[in-house]
């Protein structure tokens, strides 16, 4: 009898850890889904934000950025800039001291239309030697490649 119960308890240990592999990889499952579902949806979200988004080139280093692309947008460009009309701003890569190259400053703006007036009056900046540019997700830098090499697969 003693081993009866015993087989009976160790096989009702086996059914419930059956029953908790069960419950994970339904739980794995649903994560596996709920990763897929953000990996899709994170493009368009970029691509929501992007065409409020500018890439500066050339601004050296420094300790007051914000203060100096400001200026730069007030006084170069006569537009009215000031701290409420930046979303978001920061530096893309790490400062080296050694290279000439200084690194990106990324700003996404709250208004498209200072956007729109920045990028149209850029010209101005030249003589400067700082270049503005639309800041793109990798999803937009790779659809010409996959078209380019869906063309050539078609082509005799």
């Amino acid at each position: 009898m003693k081993v009866h119960l015993q087989e009976l308890s160790s096989v009702k240990v086996i059914i419930d850890k059956v029953k908790e592999i069960d419950d994970l990889k339904k739980k794995n499952a649903q994560l596996k889904k709920d990763i897929n579902f953000m990996k899709d949806r994170t493009p368009k979200n970029d691509r929501k934000f992007e065409k409020y988004s500018l890439i500066f080139y050339g601004i050296v280093h420094g300790i007051e950025d914000a203060n100096v692309l400001l200026d730069l947008i007030n006084i170069k460009f006569e537009l009215v800039c000031k701290f409420h009309d930046i979303r978001d701003f920061h530096r893309i890569g790490s400062y080296n001291p050694n290279t000439k190259n200084p690194n990106l400053l990324r700003i996404e703006f709250v208004h498209f239309k200072l956007v729109q007036s920045i990028l149209g009056n850029q010209s101005f900046l030249k003589a400067l030697r700082i270049f503005i540019s639309k800041d793109y997700i990798p999803v937009d830098y790779q659809a010409p490649k996959l078209l380019y090499i869906l063309q050539m697969s078609k082509s005799p």
